[in-house]
C-alpha cells in the first residue's frame, strides 16, 4: 500500500506542479497592463491557452484533489505543503478563470476604440505601401542604366526609408492606445 502510495503522490504531485506553473505563468501574462497593441497580442494568447486546457486541467483537478484525500485518509506520508497546496488548486484555478473573464471584458471594451482607428490605419498604411512600391520601382537600385555605386545608394536609402516606416507605424500604434485610453478615462 505504501508503494502504492508513493507512486500515486508522485503521479499527482507532477500534475498539481504543472497546473501551478501554468496558473502562474499565465496569470503573469494577464496581470500586464494593456498599454499597447503587443500587450493585447500577449493578452489574447494567454486567453487561448486557457481555452485550449481549460477541459483538460478541469478533469485533472478533481482526481489530485481525490488523491490527496485517499493519502490522507489511510495515513501515507505527504509533505505538509503539497497538502496546502492542493486544498487551494481549485480556489487558485478558478480565480485564474475569473481574472481572463475580467481581461476579456477589457479586450471588449477597449475594441471600439482600436477598431476605428485600425481601419484607418490600415487604409494609410496600404496606400503608403502602395507609394512605396512605386517610388521603388522608379527610381529604386534595379533602374536601368545605374552605375553599381549609385544602385547600391538607392538600395541604402530604400533600406532606410523602410525602417523609418515601420518605427512610425510602432509609435503611431503606442499613441493611439494611449490616446483611446485617455479617452475612455
Amino acid at each position: 500500500m505504501t508503494l502504492l502510495g508513493c507512486h500515486c503522490n508522485k503521479k499527482y504531485r507532477t500534475e498539481m506542479e504543472a497546473i501551478f506553473t501554468f496558473i502562474e505563468e499565465t496569470g503573469k501574462k494577464l496581470n500586464r497592463p494593456i498599454k499597447d497593441l503587443d500587450d493585447i497580442r500577449i493578452a489574447m494568447s494567454a486567453l487561448k491557452e486557457i481555452r485550449e486546457l481549460q477541459i483538460s486541467i478541469d478533469s485533472q483537478v478533481g482526481p489530485i484533489e481525490e488523491s490527496y484525500a485517499m493519502l490522507n485518509k489511510y495515513g501515507l506520508l505527504v509533505a505538509k505543503e503539497e497538502t496546502e497546496k492542493v486544498d487551494t488548486l481549485h480556489y487558485t484555478w478558478e480565480k485564474l478563470l475569473v481574472r481572463a473573464n475580467e481581461v476579456q471584458n477589457e479586450l471588449i471594451a477597449l475594441q471600439p476604440n482600436f477598431r476605428g482607428e485600425l481601419i484607418s490605419t490600415v487604409k494609410t498604411f496600404s496606400e503608403d505601401c502602395t507609394q512605396f512600391y512605386s517610388d521603388y520601382d522608379q527610381n529604386g537600385p534595379m533602374v536601368v542604366g545605374l552605375e553599381p555605386q549609385e544602385a547600391s545608394d538607392r538600395l541604402t536609402m530604400f533600406q532606410v526609408l523602410l525602417i523609418l516606416r515601420h518605427h512610425l507605424i510602432l509609435i503611431a500604434s503606442k499613441l493611439t492606445l494611449e490616446v483611446s485610453q485617455n479617452e475612455s478615462e
